[in-house]
Order: structure tokens, then sequence, then C-alpha cells
């Protein structure tokens, strides 16, 4: 990816994306260039797409509802109603900021696991019975065990087809 102007992204002899290293991270085609893209992968959720009145939100659990950004609704209503999977990285998962994108939704999360790593701490947590995991500050992570106020920044989500592993 950094020494590269254009990359070929292959799976099982067939050829994926082809792209620049951003365009690929950015832009991912299908499930498998967004999976393979990034470290660590990209965080892949079941979810399904409601409406309610002009808004869709992407259910991905009982307690985890999150509104698509309004230049995204009409992409992604007509497949309201359907199972799909959303995708999002590990760090567009953050604490919570003071000033953040109207995009960013906040939550809560039941920490599993914390992983101290220097610059950056990943922490672990459940949506539904998919592990998450997210980027925060060193001294924002909390313990495991303990709840977590948490960000999406949902410019950045992806929604996938699982019949045929396309980005929406």
């Amino acid at each position: 990816m950094t020494l590269a102007d254009r990359v070929v992204v292959m799976n099982a002899g067939r050829i994926e994306q082809v792209g620049a290293p951003n365009d690929l991270y950015h832009a991912p085609r299908t499930r498998f260039v967004a999976g393979f893209i990034g470290s660590p992968a990209m965080n892949f959720i079941p979810c399904r797409l409601e409406t309610e009145g002009e808004a869709v939100f992407a259910v991905l659990s009982a307690d985890y509802r999150f509104p698509i950004p309004a230049d995204r609704r009409t992409r992604y209503a007509p497949h309201c109603g359907r199972d799909l999977v959303f995708g999002l990285r590990p760090e567009h998962i953050t604490e919570r900021r003071p000033q953040s994108p109207a995009e960013c939704v906040e939550f809560d999360a039941l920490l599993d696991v914390v992983e101290p790593m220097g610059m950056e701490t990943m922490v672990f947590f459940n949506i539904g019975a998919v592990e998450v995991s997210a980027r925060v500050a060193p001294a924002a992570a909390g313990d495991a065990g303990q709840r977590m106020p948490l960000m999406a920044d949902l410019r950045h989500m992806h929604v996938i087809d699982p019949e045929n592993d396309n980005v929406l």
C-alpha cells in the first residue's frame, strides 16, 4: 500500500478491485476488499435498514440503531427491509469528542477487552453476537467490564449486500 500508485486486489485468482491505495481503503467495492485492506480489519455487523418518515436507519441489534447520513438515504432506501452487512473500520469508532460532525452517532458499549498499544488503545465490545473493535485515545479508554461512551463516524460506513458481497 505504501509503495504503490495502483494496487490490484485479487481473490482466488479473480480481480476484485484495481485502484489507488486510498481509493481501495476508503471506497472498497466488495466485502473482500474492505476486509483485506487495513489493520485491524473492518468490522462487519449484520444489519437491517429501516425507514421512519424520511429517515433511514441501520438496525444492528435491539440496542444499536444508527441513522444513515442524509447524502446516502436515496442510495440505501431501496434496500430497506433486507438483511445486509454494516461495515465500519475501527478508527471510525472512537471515544466521544466535544466537536464531532453531525454524521457521528454517540452510543455506549460494555467493554470486553482493552488492549493498550502506546499511542492508541484498542477496545473490543459486542454488538449482538459480533465482536467489534474500536481505536480510542489511551486516556479515554475504560476498563474491561465497564461501559464506555463511544461515537461512530458514519461518513465512513459501508453497507454490503451479503448475496453478492458488493458494497452498495
